[in-house]
């Protein structure tokens, strides 16, 4: 519970940090998103308008996507106290790996431990990095 608790909060803030360093969605006509990312996030916006549930196009995002748009705003993951782009990525490939894991209730212990608690260890210094950071300009 622990674990998914840390991956649910991180979830939260990637989507605030994406909120706060592309204001009124601009990500969107920046083309920040490959097309069939693009499409299957308007697919799940459609989805969930038809239900009835108010929502934007930022909320409809897998958390890749919410990566990939944030790797565009220079300096962001410096901000986070990541060392390069590429450590990021590792990261956040890391990240979502786990966090599906989780939301698939498959086993994430056997064979894993020293790389899970590294993660966790990770995932525990991004929310703080996140908790700290003052909103800043994109560019």
């Amino acid at each position: 519970m622990w674990l998914f608790g840390l991956i649910s909060l991180a979830e939260m803030h990637t989507l605030r940090l994406v909120r706060e360093s592309f204001p009124q969605e601009e990500w969107i006509a920046e083309n920040l998103l490959a097309p069939a990312r693009m499409a299957d996030a308007r697919r799940l916006f459609e989805k969930r308008r038809r239900k009835g549930h108010e929502t934007d196009l930022t909320d409809c995002l897998q958390l890749c996507d919410r990566a990939t748009i944030l790797k565009k705003r220079r300096g962001i993951f410096a901000e986070l106290g990541f060392d390069s782009n590429a450590k990021a990525a590792s990261f956040f490939s890391k990240f979502e790996d786990l966090r599906n894991t989780l939301a698939h209730s498959q086993d994430i212990v056997t064979n894993r431990w020293p790389g899970l608690a590294d993660l966790a260890i990770g995932v525990e210094r991004f929310l703080r990095a996140c908790e700290w950071r003052r909103p800043q300009s994109r560019r």
